[in-house]
C-alpha cells in the first residue's frame, strides 16, 4: 500500500483499478483511447521516463497519454518526485496528490538451497510520477537533462516516416504482406466478411474497394492478423471464445489495440468507430468496469503481438526494460 511521495507501492489490484479508471474516464469523454494512432508521424506526445529515456510500452503508454490528455499536459516526459528533487526542482504543492501510478518488472533467476532452478520469477512494483509540466525544475536544467536523455536512449523510434503522397499506404501493405508471408497464412479476398479462421489458420478479407477508404481496409486486415498472432504455433492465446464471453472480449480488445499499435507504426490514421458509436463505447465500458484486469491483460498482448507483425522480439523494441507488466498475473 502507500509509503510516501517519493515512491509508493500499492497493490496490483489498487493498480488495476487506477489504469482501468482512467481508461474509463476517456471512454466516457467520448474519447476511444486506443483508436489513437500511436507514434504515427512521430508524435512527441508519446510518453517517455525521465529515469531511461525510453518511451514507455503497453498499458503504462496508454495510462500517462490519456492521463496527460485529459490533464492538458504538453511534456510526454514523466519524472518520480526523488528524480524531480534531484535535478534540483519540486512537484507543485497543488500537484503534489495528482500522481500517476507506472508499473514494471524484472526477472530474476530462482535459487533453492543455494543453487539456480534454471527458472526465472518475475518481480513487479509499481512508481509514482509526474509530468514535467506538473513540476517547477529550472529550464536550463531541465533542457540539459532531456538533452542527454535523448543522447543516451535516442529519439522516439520513427520507423516508418511520414510518407509521400500516394505512397501513404506502402508501410501498412509491405509489413501485412511480409507478416502473412513469413508465417505462411493465406489471405482470401472476396467475400463480405473480414475473419480470422484458426482451425484453417488463415484470413479472409472483403476487396478494398468494399471499404469507405484504404485506410479501413488495412484497419481491419490489421486486426485480423493481430488476431492470428493468438493461434497455437505463435503466441497461443485462446481465440475459440464464446461470443459475448469476457474471453472473446478480451481477444478483440488485444485486436483493437494492436490494429490501432499496427497503424501507428505504419503512419495511417486509425478509421473512426462507424456505426452506434454510443453503443460501442458503452459495450467496452460495461466490459471494463466487469473486469479491471482487461486492460492491462490486453494493452500487453497487443504489444507482442504488434512485435510479432513487424518480425520484431520484446528485446529489439525495448532493449534491457520490461515496462507494464503483471501481465503474468492479469489473467488470473
Amino acid at each position: 500500500m502507500a509509503t510516501n511521495n517519493n515512491n509508493e507501492t500499492k497493490s496490483f489490484r489498487d493498480m488495476y483499478a487506477v489504469i482501468t479508471a482512467t481508461v474509463l474516464a476517456s471512454l466516457k469523454a467520448g474519447i476511444v483511447p486506443w483508436l489513437r494512432p500511436w507514434a504515427a508521424s512521430g508524435d512527441r506526445s508519446v510518453p517517455r521516463s525521465a529515469s531511461t529515456g525510453k518511451a514507455y510500452r503497453s498499458a503504462n503508454m496508454i495510462h500517462l497519454m490519456i492521463k496527460g490528455q485529459l490533464s492538458g499536459y504538453v511534456s510526454p516526459w514523466w519524472i518520480t518526485y526523488k528524480q524531480c528533487q534531484k535535478l534540483g526542482g519540486n512537484v507543485r504543492l497543488s500537484e503534489c496528490k495528482k500522481w500517476t501510478p507506472v508499473l514494471f518488472w524484472k526477472s530474476f533467476p530462482e535459487k533453492r538451497d543455494g543453487k539456480k532452478t534454471g527458472r526465472m520469477i518475475p518481480f513487479a512494483r509499481s512508481f509514482l510520477v509526474y509530468n514535467f509540466d506538473q513540476c517547477e525544475i529550472p529550464g536550463n536544467i531541465a533542457e540539459r537533462y532531456v538533452a542527454r536523455l535523448e543522447r543516451v536512449a535516442g529519439p522516439i523510434a520513427e520507423p516508418n516516416p511520414v510518407p509521400a503522397i500516394g505512397d501513404e499506404f506502402a508501410a501498412a501493405d509491405d509489413s501485412s504482406s511480409a507478416y502473412l508471408e513469413r508465417e505462411s497464412i493465406p489471405l482470401r479476398i472476396g467475400g463480405d466478411s473480414a475473419h480470422y479462421n484458426p482451425a484453417l489458420d488463415s484470413i479472409a478479407m472483403p476487396t478494398r474497394e468494399s471499404f469507405h477508404g484504404v485506410a479501413e481496409y488495412f484497419s481491419t486486415l490489421f486486426h485480423e492478423c493481430i488476431h492470428s498472432t493468438g493461434h497455437g504455433s505463435r503466441l497461443k492465446r485462446e481465440l475459440t471464445n464464446p461470443f459475448g464471453s469476457n474471453r472473446y472480449a478480451r481477444e478483440e480488445l488485444v485486436a483493437e489495440m494492436g490494429a490501432a499499435f499496427c497503424a501507428g507504426r505504419t503512419a495511417i490514421d486509425v478509421p473512426a468507430v462507424t456505426g452506434n458509436r454510443d453503443s460501442y463505447i458503452a459495450n467496452w465500458i460495461a466490459k471494463l468496469e466487469d473486469n479491471p484486469k482487461m486492460i492491462v491483460w490486453a494493452a500487453s498482448r497487443a504489444e507482442k503481438a504488434t512485435a510479432m507483425i513487424f518480425g520484431e522480439t520484446a528485446d529489439e523494441r525495448d532493449p534491457g526494460e520490461r515496462e507494464t507488466a503483471l501481465e503474468y498475473n492479469a489473467a488470473k
